[in-house]
């Protein structure tokens, strides 16, 4: 069976639109692409499409940086309505759908979780650095946006700078 974006994303939690897990997807399909790092992996859904690319091509490993811990998603404060909603979501629940999802549909080759808040995965050494990567930049607390980018071979750290 063939993945596709829009099949690894029903059910999913999270904000990513059909669109940009296309595009994700895509992205995922060539040839170059064979590492994506993802910071904020929440349910998966914009993971999943890309790691369901790099399955239907046999190759390619994305990283996913996610604590799924409340007091972590409430560290720095944005408003009361934000605030109340991330320190009562269940993410232990929303990890256990995303796992759920991984192992469904077979990516377990394809994925590698670094269940970490994204400050300290800034140089892990577990993350290799060759390749084309996408991730997501934290702009503010719960507001990303995404980051392609080339890494050199002689990188050997990566952060969010």
């Amino acid at each position: 069976m063939t993945l596709t974006a829009e099949s690894v994303q029903d059910g999913v939690e999270g904000w990513c639109t059909p669109h940009k897990a296309q595009k994700l997807y895509e992205l995922a399909t060539l040839p170059e692409t064979k590492l994506a790092v993802e910071i904020g992996i929440f349910g998966g859904k914009s993971l999943l499409p890309v790691a369901a690319a790099f399955a239907n091509k046999g190759a390619g490993v994305i990283y996913g940086v996610e604590p799924w811990d409340n007091s972590v998603a409430v560290e720095t404060v944005t408003n009361v309505e934000n605030d109340k909603w991330w320190s009562e979501v269940d993410l232990i629940a929303i990890k256990r759908g995303f796992i759920k999802k991984v192992t469904e549909f077979g990516l377990e080759k394809h994925v590698r979780v670094l269940e970490i808040p994204s400050d300290a995965a800034v140089g892990v050494d577990r993350v290799p650095t060759r390749g084309v990567a996408y991730g997501c930049r934290r702009v503010f607390r719960h507001q990303f946006e995404p980051v392609m980018c080339r890494a050199q071979p002689t990188v050997r750290r990566w952060d969010y700078r």
